[in-house]
């Protein structure tokens, strides 16, 4: 008897066994007829529209986001950690296994949706394209939640979170959905220049949810990798920030006047460069960050690299590398680039009119050196709560934190006439302020102190 590879996936089998049950299987089909029914019968619109999304993107998603922690909760979670499941055969095993169902009804679903949309005289092609942003934007929605339910798992937390991250993952869907289908509804005429191509929107969106579905697939395989303890290189999530920050600097008439670089860019209208070098720092940042509140800070992971670091095994020390380190490498490169910007420019002979090269180095001097400090000060703050004897609330510590920083103390300042030290908790543009840099520098060595204070008293415990 033939053997197809698909179906000889255990996990697999074991989740079809599990949700294509024979009532399951029969219930499903009637319940969606008597929907198909009465929908025809009133003569309303198609609402197997909504009945298809439900189906996918929401019961889909929901589904894919318990399947980890039902194992968990089960017990069942470290017995398969230690079976011989390959990473990438279970990752798409019980992914696809656990929402069988599902697409077994969005199966059912297509030929209702097709058959009362063409009754309702819409055409065939709208219909098959709404249907294939279903399908796409929920199996999107399916492998985030898979991931953010890995994650999830790694932190320690239990059922109670999945719900969270179901509502994180249908969220954005409903968003890439809501846009998709009024791109296909709507004539748009806007055109998106990225590098050497032009997309119309609604192509290029598909693209941007296709990348994403890419990466959500790829992350869940590497935390599978890392529950099931295999040893890999970081090379993911530097290739992850990598990629976004060359996917974000390849659009055309970037507009920074929005911006709180907007009085740089009304003198640097004509300098494309500059706005594609400042982007891909401003995007290297927004990943540094989210990286920090994406790890687990481990003091033993920590006491490892030291320990490593001291026996000269700098080879086995990019095993253990915290992800915010991989991102912080990509954000120190860009910080050069940014600083020697006017100097590369000069080098290229590029065109630019705007302004001469002298105050490129300055701005990029300025702008560079206030965003590194204020960096390296909240790595420290992140560190000096996650640090703490009970680091439960060490991530939302943080956060409020660093909305003080950089919003409640510069407001306060801006309304009592202290612009000088505002140059403390906020990037300086254009000047330079001897003040607000002495301040971050204060910043950071009194973190530094306590966040090492803190790391010597866990080590001597």
């Amino acid at each position: 008897m033939r053997t197809y590879p698909i179906l000889s996936n255990p996990e697999f089998q074991r989740n079809l066994w599990q949700e294509l049950t024979k009532h399951r299987l029969i219930g499903g089909i009637v319940i969606l007829s008597i929907l198909a029914w009465l929908n025809y019968a009133s003569g309303q619109s198609n609402l197997f529209y909504w009945i298809t999304f439900g189906v996918i993107c929401i019961w889909g998603i929901k589904a894919a986001s318990e399947s980890i922690q039902e194992e968990c909760q089960h017990g069942t979670w470290d017995y398969q950690r230690m079976s011989t499941h390959s990473p990438f055969g279970f990752t798409w095993g019980k992914l696809l296994g656990s929402t069988s169902y599902t697409w077994y009804l969005a199966g059912i679903c297509l030929v209702y949706f097709l058959g009362l949309g063409l009754y309702f005289d819409e055409p065939l092609h709208l219909l098959i394209n709404q249907y294939f942003i279903f399908m796409l934007c929920g199996l999107t929605g399916q492998y985030m939640a898979l991931t953010f339910s890995l994650n999830a798992i790694q932190f320690g937390r239990d059922k109670q979170y999945s719900f969270r991250y179901f509502m994180a993952a249908l969220l954005i869907v409903s968003v890439f959905c809501t846009l998709l289908n009024t791109m296909l509804t709507k004539t748009m005429d806007v055109q998106i220049h990225w590098y050497l191509l032009n997309f119309n929107t609604y192509a290029f969106l598909l693209f941007f949810v296709g990348f994403v579905l890419t990466w959500s697939t790829f992350g869940a395989y590497r935390l599978i990798q890392t529950e099931f303890q295999y040893k890999t290189l970081p090379y993911g999530w530097f290739g992850f920030c990598l990629f976004w920050v060359v996917y974000m600097t390849g659009f055309d008439n970037l507009d920074l006047s929005k911006s709180f670089l907007s009085e740089l860019s009304s003198e640097l209208k004509s300098a494309a460069i500059f706005s594609r070098v400042y982007v891909a720092f401003l995007t290297s940042s927004v990943l540094l960050y989210i990286s920090l509140f994406s790890e687990r800070y481990q003091i033993v992971a920590y006491r490892k690299i030291l320990s490593l670091f001291l026996e000269k095994k700098y080879t086995e020390i990019l095993f253990h590398l915290p992800r915010w380190v991989l991102a912080g490498i990509i954000f120190v490169a860009l910080y050069v680039l940014v600083i020697f910007f006017g100097n590369i420019s000069v080098a290229l002979n590029l065109n630019i009119d705007s302004m001469d090269n002298t105050k490129l180095v300055v701005y990029g001097v300025v702008f560079g050196t206030t965003t590194l400090l204020l960096a390296i000060r909240d790595i420290l703050l992140v560190h000096f709560f996650y640090f703490a004897e009970n680091p439960k609330r060490a991530a939302l510590s943080s956060l409020l934190y660093l909305v003080l920083l950089y919003f409640i103390i510069p407001a306060l300042l801006t309304a009592i006439q202290g612009k000088m030290f505002i140059g403390m908790f906020l990037p300086s543009v254009k000047e330079v302020n001897v003040f607000g840099i002495t301040g971050m520098l204060l910043q950071i060595a009194a973190l530094g102190w306590l966040v090492w204070k803190r790391f010597a008293r866990i080590q001597a415990a």
